[in-house]
């Protein structure tokens, strides 16, 4: 329920001791600190007489059904007038209501708590994932479900080397960065180890990489593993404080499909019918109460993208009252966050593994439209260069080489999206497209690269693994199929592609291939007439036709399916290829982005007015798999 609430608000508002044991000299792994997700920590108010109230952590701490069931009436009306196009009344009641529930953890202008708050003790006997689990009933261990499967690769002593860091999230970057140094020493004076292995998520991943630009060189961490980052900030937070709210549902709703791993297709739903209505609603909340609560927040603040914190500062941050707010964040801002590709890259070179795990492919699911995992864009994840989203670099681009200066690399996604070259840490950077934020361990891929990447003894690149190229597309069961040309580099067609290889990775149905279609090359597809392809099996599909003579442009493939015993059968997956068979095309720098998706059979035979009448009615891409199971018939010139 706790993770419920904090994913719900994050959309709203961005938003006894065991004995000590050593593994100073077991052959084992090294102790594992958990640097969680934003608002994974429990907040404990202190009284005058000391007690402890919790003020953040539960739907029962917080009081939030009873407030829901008083308020259940005036909530009612509101909805009804927000369904009619008149959102005030809602927006008034959610947002005072939040206000009222959350004051407690609410800041002043000055970027202190209004009330005396602490969390649970970061103290490594008693919050060891053993202790944890055996004695708190897994209370305070944040991110179990990855845990609970990382705890095998530690032997015996299992839990008992997996430590969980607990952190006010309400604070600056840079405090929540001193804390965890002084979490680490204390973890590694009680275990006797010498250096640590870090497992980051999301705003954990922005105090990892705080922690390292500050204090990596000393030494003190082994492998550092950086899941969806937020290191340079979050969308969510600048849609918080400047009320910018723009809902995309269907978004969203992939991005329930993904973590619920859901294989059915509910986001259709979201293309017939927008709930626009929700934008407003939210922005009006943000105006009643919200911005109340988070307004003053260090760790908001630091969460705003650079492009953005200067604007946002001069209107909503008073420069004598928020003083102390602005000098630690201006910190963040000018000092730490600038230094971060340098300072990252020195701990590297110092024999630190710093990885970084991160998704892309989809817009945010409210605001900034850029190339994000639904929440973090990938500019602040990774410091890559991209192209604007439904964009891609044009035909010939290659590399800009600002950080990876080294020849014969090519650090640019298939879809010619991303330049990872531009990032943080071009070499030790993975990207998974279609990953949404969150999602790591709902994806086999990335779930086994992350467990790859912890456990490594040396430092390895994103040339250190076949199986782990530096871009993927996700194998989320919620998509159904995969693929990929087998005998050239992964997300490459060239003169070496000898077939498309075809992969069932849903974990219910089985999954037939209707067509495969081109758009970009010229190829046809001898597909096996009704081929059943059992979850994790794989079919290999061969074609002839004309693959363009020439490098640095795309083709897309798609693949047209049907899932027995799903509520909705039919499928597509389309997936983008870069062309590399000859030299490279002429790059025009006067005209930098062209569309991201070549143009189909399917959009040049419909006008815009059908086009949207089949959106409405849900028939969109049951009409579109036709039309591609027809064109596949077609033979090649």
């Amino acid at each position: 329920m706790k993770k419920l609430l904090s994913i719900i608000l994050s959309f709203i508002i961005i938003l006894g001791s065991v004995s000590v044991v050593s593994f100073a000299d077991s052959e084992e792994a090294y102790p594992l600190i958990v640097v969680p997700g934003y608002s994974a920590s429990y907040l404990y108010a202190v009284e005058a007489d000391g007690q402890k109230r919790q003020i953040w952590g539960s739907f029962e701490g917080l009081g939030i059904i009873d407030a829901i069931l008083s308020n259940i009436a005036e909530i009612g009306i509101g909805f009804g007038g927000a369904v009619m196009g008149c959102p005030d009344h809602l927006a008034k009641t959610l947002g005072e209501g939040a206000r009222e529930i959350l004051k407690d953890i609410a800041y002043k202008p000055d970027g202190t708590p209004v009330v005396e708050t602490v969390t649970y003790p970061n103290d490594p006997a008693v919050t060891n994932y053993k202790y944890l689990i055996d004695e708190m009933g897994s209370m305070h261990a944040a991110e179990i479900e990855i845990m609970d499967d990382i705890k095998d690769l530690y032997g015996e002593k299992g839990y008992q080397n997996i430590f969980s860091f607990q952190t006010d999230f309400r604070m600056n970057i840079v405090d929540a960065a001193e804390n965890l140094k002084n979490y680490i020493d204390s973890v590694l004076e009680y275990t006797g180890a010498d250096k640590a292995d870090i497992f980051a998520v999301s705003y954990g991943g922005q105090i990892t990489a705080t922690y390292l630009n500050m204090f990596g060189l000393e030494g003190k961490i082994h492998n550092a593993v950086l899941t969806v980052p937020a290191i340079g900030g979050a969308a969510l937070a600048y849609d918080a404080i400047s009320g910018n709210v723009r809902f995309d549902e269907e978004t969203l709703f992939r991005f329930l499909e993904n973590g619920m791993m859901i294989e059915e297709d509910i986001n259709w739903l979201m293309k017939a019918h927008s709930l626009g209505f929700l934008d407003e609603l939210l922005n009006k909340a943000v105006e009643y109460g919200i911005r109340d609560i988070v307004g003053f927040w260090g760790s908001i603040w630091d969460f705003i993208p650079a492009e953005y914190y200067d604007e946002l500062k001069s209107l909503y941050l008073d420069p004598v009252k928020s003083a102390n707010l602005i000098e630690k964040s201006d910190k963040f801002h000018y000092e730490i966050l600038p230094s971060m590709t340098s300072r990252l890259q020195a701990c590297v070179d110092s024999g630190i593994g710093v990885y970084i795990v991160a998704g892309y492919g989809n817009p945010a699911v409210t605001g900034l439209n850029e190339q994000s995992d639904g929440i973090i864009h990938i500019s602040a994840s990774t410091g890559a260069e991209c192209a604007p989203f439904g964009q891609r670099f044009s035909d010939g681009y290659t590399c800009e080489n600002a950080v990876c200066a080294a020849l014969g690399h090519n650090h640019i996604s298939p879809e010619m999206t991303i330049d990872a070259s531009a990032g943080y840490l071009p070499e030790q950077t993975w990207y998974v497209s279609g990953l949404f934020h969150g999602m790591t361990w709902k994806d086999d891929y990335t779930k086994a690269l992350c467990k790859t990447l912890l456990m490594s003894r040396n430092v390895v690149d994103v040339y250190s693994f076949e199986e782990y190229p530096q871009f993927r597309y996700s194998t989320n069961p919620c998509f159904a199929v995969d693929f990929y040309f087998g005998g050239s580099a992964y997300g490459s067609l060239s003169s070496d592609s000898e077939s498309l290889i075809i992969k069932n990775v849903s974990q219910k149905y089985d999954v037939t291939v209707l067509s495969v279609v081109s758009d970009g090359a010229d190829l046809r597809f001898d597909l096996p007439a009704c081929t059943n392809i059992k979850p994790g099996e794989s079919i290999e599909v061969f074609f002839d036709g004309y693959i363009p003579e020439c490098s640095q442009t795309t083709a897309d493939i798609s693949v047209n399916f049907t899932s027995f015993g799903s509520i909705t059968p039919q499928g597509i997956r389309t997936l983008t290829f870069t062309v590399k068979n000859g030299n490279d095309l002429e790059y025009d720098s006067e005209n930098p982005y062209s569309d991201e998706s070549q143009p189909t059979f399917f959009d040049r035979i419909i006008n815009s007015f059908i086009e949207k009448l089949l959106i409405k009615s849900g028939m969109y891409d049951l009409f579109r798999m036709l039309i591609n199971c027809f064109v596949s018939m077609i033979p090649v010139k």
